[in-house]
């Protein structure tokens, strides 16, 4: 069928698509996750979402290791809000990014609680839009001062209040615990015999005859 869509030619579209929603991006936006995965997760349930985000993440451990486990949960339940609160696809976006932000301060700069909390607060805070400067579509219009606070509360409850724990996930690498029991196991002393020895042989003669 010469109208049939290529692989590669679905792999351009794609490709295209991401350019055009990055040419005007905001400093937030397409950082963390893409345009076009973040239209996939959208369409998907919450089973589906935590399986993509897990390739996405390459999170291939994450049912045996637990700093996997806690990240990719707090990924999708991130997601999971953002779609609840209806952001447009570039408004998750942003906010995936946000979360990114706070984990790195943790992970990689080693960043106290007072100055991550800033640092989150100044890039949510500077995100601000009258909904009167937004586009009728939408597409352009980035946190309102009300999502911005639902924003901040969120990552109050979700992480921030949590620091201690985010920060002993990141420096204490996780035990490897290896359990196990040996036991002792009679076998047959020949392969011919498929009965087990008389009880005179298992035995003291004197307490077999008595």
């Amino acid at each position: 069928n010469s109208n049939a869509v290529t692989s590669e030619e679905k792999k351009q579209i794609t490709r295209r698509r991401n350019r055009f929603h990055q040419q005007n991006e905001h400093p937030l936006a397409w950082k963390f996750l893409s345009y076009s995965q973040v239209n996939l997760l959208l369409q998907l349930s919450v089973e589906e979402v935590e399986k993509q985000l897990e390739e996405i993440l390459n999170f291939n451990n994450h049912q045996t290791c637990l700093k996997e486990a806690a990240l990719l949960d707090y990924y999708v339940s991130g997601f999971r809000w953002a779609k609840e609160m209806n952001f447009t696809c570039q408004q998750v976006s942003g906010f995936m990014t946000l979360l990114c932000m706070a984990l790195e301060n943790i992970r990689d700069n080693q960043m106290p609680l007072a100055e991550n909390f800033k640092e989150f607060y100044n890039a949510v805070v500077g995100t601000r839009q009258s909904t009167s400067a937004a586009t009728e579509d939408g597409d352009n219009e980035f946190f309102s001062v009300g999502q911005v606070t639902s924003i901040t509360e969120y990552m109050k409850s979700s992480l921030f209040q949590h620091y201690k724990l985010y920060e002993f996930l990141f420096t204490h690498p996780q035990e490897q615990l290896v359990l196990g029991i040996e036991e002792s196991v009679e076998v047959l002393r020949s392969r011919d015999c498929l009965v087990v020895a008389p009880l005179e042989e298992g035995m003291p003669c004197e307490a077999f005859t008595q």
